[in-house]
């Protein structure tokens, strides 16, 4: 039987409980340095809930920010970062709870400062330790799968290099069968100095541990022996100790169901490559589409915990936002209507993701004929490209001039996030005549759900003029998002708003 390798965080439910372990014992630490080492007496029961507390704070922070991905393959420097932001947001949340049930009184200030500056160290040096023993572990044990590579010439040399190339694999290359696939010597040569030019420009911009990994993968790669022929497999398998079969050859349908068939029925476990996956991928997954089995890949591909987290974020910030339309429409409608009679709210076509057109929703900061006063307004426009914005547009009314400033006109959009049109982080939703206007390029900024604000809202927006540069930032919060992205962009457009700024 084949077991299956583990997905998401549960794989690494070992370094969860680690930490775990590691904030309990240097929480006791910064107990007994204030309060000695007897828990029989002193104030223990009030920091025994606490300590329940921040474990479980601890628990959401980790599964929330997705502390744990790609733990084994970090470098050192970048796990003590990682180490010291994870560490540090606990942390905050757990003083923000303490002053909002107003208990900080009731905690020794230096006892949670050793616990802060103990735990960091803790997790860190305990976070190397196990990735060390993992590394050990996967050189030395006898239950690590043991992998034979089926390979024909033209791949053999870069195929056995990737497959060697993690120190945290949790396989064994035995050796290789090579198939004659008819390739000249003189291709196959181009092939092998095509692979070192692309390692000389990938070392260049790794980190020398990285590297170093890779040099030692390199050098493993060529001492791979060449296990057996077509002709000697089963004598081979009957021989050795063989878990699975990874081909990765060129053949005939007819020979490689063969192949595999023979495995199979053998008892081993077979892996085949269904295509070589291009190293600059920077997200990719496997699906199965029909009955195709496929690589998947995208500016940004995420999970579906990760759309859930952000749809209830959509949903209690727009019922919140909602509640705050409302009382301000009881005040602004009003006024808005004395200054200029006509409808309250504006509605227009935006486009959305990849595309979809739906109505967006605003105070009307503006005069009716809005619209068709830009025309003759476009020599004034002070942006570079497809977005028209300037100063002192005279079709504000008086008061749509403050509701500007301070972001009020854009409080009904709380509604469109509510309908799932937008999100409350995002990227600006063009109007269908700037999206008519696009290159190719262009779109991608739009394979995110439009948001009531973004990383370009928040960059400086006015002192942007350059569209091309909002479509960089726009392409950059995609690539990057993560739920915790978005939450301080909300921090930050909070901040902005009551600055006056403006969104």
């Amino acid at each position: 039987m084949y077991k299956k390798r583990q997905k998401g965080w549960i794989k690494h439910a070992d370094f969860l409980l680690l930490d775990l372990l590691c904030m309990c014992i240097t929480f006791y630490l910064g107990y007994a340095a204030r309060h000695g080492l007897d828990i029989r007496s002193g104030p223990w029961v009030i920091y025994w809930r606490l300590l329940g507390i921040l474990a479980a704070v601890d628990l959401c922070v980790a599964l929330f920010r997705e502390s744990y991905k790609s733990i084994v393959r970090r470098g050192y420097f970048e796990e003590i970062k990682q180490t010291v932001v994870h560490c540090a947001i606990v942390d905050v949340i757990l003083l923000i709870y303490m002053f909002l049930v107003k208990e900080t009184e009731n905690y020794s200030r230096e006892s949670l400062l050793v616990f802060c500056v103990l735990q960091i160290a803790c997790v860190y040096i305990a976070r190397c330790l196990r990735k060390y023993q993992l590394r050990v572990r996967m050189k030395q044990s006898t239950d690590v799968e043991q992998m034979l590579v089926v390979v024909d010439g033209q791949h053999a040399k870069r195929c056995l290099k990737e497959l060697t190339r993690d120190l945290y694999q949790n396989y064994r290359v035995i050796g290789a069968m090579r198939l004659e696939d008819g390739v000249g010597e003189e291709n196959v040569e181009e092939e092998q100095e095509r692979e070192r030019q692309k390692e000389a420009e990938e070392r260049a911009e790794e980190e020398p541990e990285r590297a170093a990994e890779r040099e030692a993968a390199a050098a493993f790669a060529e001492t791979v022996p060449r296990a057996c022929t077509m002709e000697q497999l089963s004598e081979y398998l009957l021989n050795h100790v063989v878990d699975s079969v990874f081909i990765d050859a060129e053949m005939p349908e007819e020979k490689q169901d063969k192949l595999v068939n023979l495995l199979v029925e053998s008892g081993v476990t077979v892996h085949i490559s269904l295509i070589h996956v291009p190293h600059g991928l920077k997200t990719k997954s496997v699906e199965r589409i029909g009955n195709y089995v496929v690589l998947t890949t995208g500016m940004r591909l995420v999970t579906l915990k990760q759309i859930v987290l952000k749809r209830l974020l959509d949903i209690a910030g727009g019922l919140f936002g909602c509640l705050i339309t409302v009382l301000a429409a009881i005040l602004f409608a009003p006024i808005i209507y004395v200054q200029s009679p006509g409808p309250i709210f504006f509605t227009q076509n935006r486009v959305g993701k990849n595309g979809r057109i739906f109505k967006i929703y605003k105070f009307r900061s503006m005069y009716p004929d809005a619209e068709e006063q830009k025309q003759e307004l476009l020599s004034e426009n002070k942006m570079n490209g497809l977005m028209f914005k300037m100063q002192n547009d005279p079709r504000i009314l008086p008061i749509g001039k403050f509701l500007r400033k301070y972001s009020i006109d854009e409080l009904p959009q709380f509604f469109n996030v509510l309908k799932g049109d937008m999100s409350l982080v995002g990227t600006r939703p063009p109007t269908v005549e700037e999206f008519e206007q696009y290159e190719l390029h262009h779109r991608g900024r739009l394979n995110a759900r439009p948001g009531i604000t973004g990383l370009w809202q928040v960059s400086g927006r006015s002192d942007i003029t350059d569209f091309e540069e909002v479509v960089e930032m726009d392409t950059q919060y995609i690539e990057n998002w993560t739920i915790a992205g978005d939450i301080r962009i909300l921090g930050r457009t909070v901040l902005k708003v009551f600055s006056g700024d403006g969104m």
